[in-house]
């Protein structure tokens, strides 16, 4: 009987620990992105600091991880979602555009990974990048 009170709690949507896993994932997120922000205004005033280009390539290296480790979250918490009921399909919608903004953030990190790298082995930095520093939040 208990195991059966287990499995109704599973179909039924707890998601308290997916959200919290996502916050997380959210506010480490921001926290990476201000950093990130601040080490190109340093750039700015002094373009040929490789030592924070490569905080910078470090930095975008760990906003990577966690946007890949929020998009699998994500592809987990989609195969549970019954969408058999309107608040199922409400579900999956709701992750399903998160999925594709994590990995278009992702995509986005990477070609910025490899501007850094390509101005780091120049020695200069002369790169105008549109960064994403308002990130993605989804309210998850």
């Amino acid at each position: 009987m208990a195991s059966n009170a287990t499995f109704e709690v599973e179909i039924y949507g707890n998601t308290t620990k997916f959200e919290n896993s996502l916050k997380g994932v959210n506010t480490a997120m921001s926290g990476l992105r201000g950093e990130a922000k601040n080490l190109r205004e340093a750039l700015k005033l002094d373009p040929t600091n490789t030592g924070k280009m490569a905080q910078l390539q470090k930095n975008l290296q760990t906003q990577l991880g966690l946007s890949r480790d929020k998009a699998t979250k994500l592809k987990e918490e989609l195969s549970t979602v019954d969408k058999g009921t309107s608040a199922g399909q409400k579900k999956w919608l709701q992750l399903t555009r998160d999925l594709g903004t994590v990995e278009t953030q992702a995509n986005r990190l990477e070609g910025e990974i490899k501007q850094v790298e390509g101005a780091i082995s120049s020695g200069s930095w002369n790169i105008d990048a549109k960064m994403d520093t308002k990130g993605v939040n989804s309210g998850i």
